[in-house]
């Protein structure tokens, strides 16, 4: 699991379990050496963040170690139905399509609740920064910005803006 994933789970105060292994450094490619420790049966890939690892021999090295590799659009998502697609994609590698198809819908429930919440309501102003240095705001195109939308808000900045 990336750091990033483990910083997530303690949020949302789920234990990570103790066969867990952390991988700290995960860009601008994850070390394959402690993934292959691992021995996961399934790699999840950020396709937005970790679009390199696709050209790299480091594919064909986790596909000799009996890993499969599932590139998710991750990070590439501009809207809800990339993210619905990459919940069923994991879904059916994971076997459990049902699952995906509960988890899109309750994602849509959720949706809809605040759009009909704010329908008619003034937008706000909101812009949203995901880094500091440098300065990184998600805009209109990103799925950030997609959501700020929906929740009525408006991001000023047209498209991925870094400072």
């Amino acid at each position: 699991m990336d750091v990033y994933s483990e910083q997530l789970l303690n949020y949302l105060n789920i234990t990570v379990p103790n066969n867990v292994t952390t991988i700290s450094q995960i860009f601008e490619s994850p070390p394959i050496e402690p993934i292959i420790t691992a021995h996961p049966s399934l790699l999840c890939v950020d396709a937005g963040f970790q679009s390199q690892l696709a050209q790299s021999q480091s594919l064909s090295t986790l596909s000799a170690a009996n890993i499969t590799v599932v590139f998710i659009g991750g990070t590439n998502n501009t809207n809800v139905m990339g993210i619905e697609s990459d919940v069923m994609l994991m879904a059916k590698a994971l076997g459990v399509p049902g699952r995906g198809e509960e988890v899109i819908s309750h994602m849509n429930n959720i949706i809809n609740y605040i759009e009909s919440r704010v329908s008619g309501e003034p937008r706000v102003v909101v812009a949203y920064i995901s880094w500091y240095n440098p300065i990184y705001v998600a805009g209109n195109s990103s799925f950030v910005g997609y959501y700020i939308n929906i929740a009525g808000g408006y991001d000023p900045f047209s498209g991925m803006y870094y400072g």
